[in-house]
């Protein structure tokens, strides 16, 4: 694991938790995996997100205290 560590950044190390870490985030499948997997439920439910609040009033009632011309 020091070997592909020191290939992809160019220095050696030994402390665990950085090697832990590389090997999550670059060698391991299962956690590339996970990674791809949360990436498309987040796209997913971005596209079917619901306006914030602050959205603008399509129908412009606001500028009318909230009446309509429509009767």
């Amino acid at each position: 694991m020091t070997e592909e560590y020191f290939k992809k950044f160019g220095i050696f190390t030994a402390d665990a938790g950085e090697l832990q870490k590389f090997w999550k985030q670059h060698v391991s499948i299962a956690y590339k995996q996970q990674r791809e997997q949360k990436a498309q439920m987040a796209k997913a439910q971005s596209q079917f997100a619901l306006p914030s609040s602050g959205a603008v009033d399509n129908f412009g009632f606001d500028n009318f205290g909230g009446y309509s011309d429509l009767g």
